[in-house]
């Protein structure tokens, strides 16, 4: 599934313009506004969490299951990876329009596939 962005359209701001934007917006405003994209935070990152310490226990048990003594830094960058899909696939299901989850997601995974060469 590859959708493409839509183009800029007049009035809409280019990346510089969120940028400077973004630098003057205070903590407060950011939160509000990542809020109302992605959902609420106690809930999303709560869900998070949980999906998160799933993942991790069982990468931990699992290195053990295949004789390995320690996380090795590779296993350790593909399991951040792993996490950082969570993230994406957490807030897809809040906003599954928001098609920067997806792409994100799969590069999430190809960062994965990457960091285990």
């Amino acid at each position: 599934m590859h959708r493409k962005r839509k183009p800029v359209q007049a009035g809409e701001q280019t990346v510089d313009g969120l940028l400077e934007e973004a630098f003057n917006m205070t903590d407060e405003e950011i939160l509000e506004e990542r809020g109302k994209k992605y959902g609420h935070i106690p809930p999303m990152w709560e869900t998070i969490g949980q999906m998160q310490f799933i993942l991790s226990q069982f990468a931990f048990t699992s290195q053990f299951d295949r004789g390995d003594d320690v996380l090795d830094s590779k296993r350790a960058a593909h399991l951040a990876a792993m996490n950082m899909v969570i993230v994406k696939i957490v807030r897809s299901v809040y906003d599954p329009e928001h098609i920067d989850n997806y792409q994100d997601g799969r590069n999430y995974l190809t960062i994965g596939d990457e960091v285990m060469k």
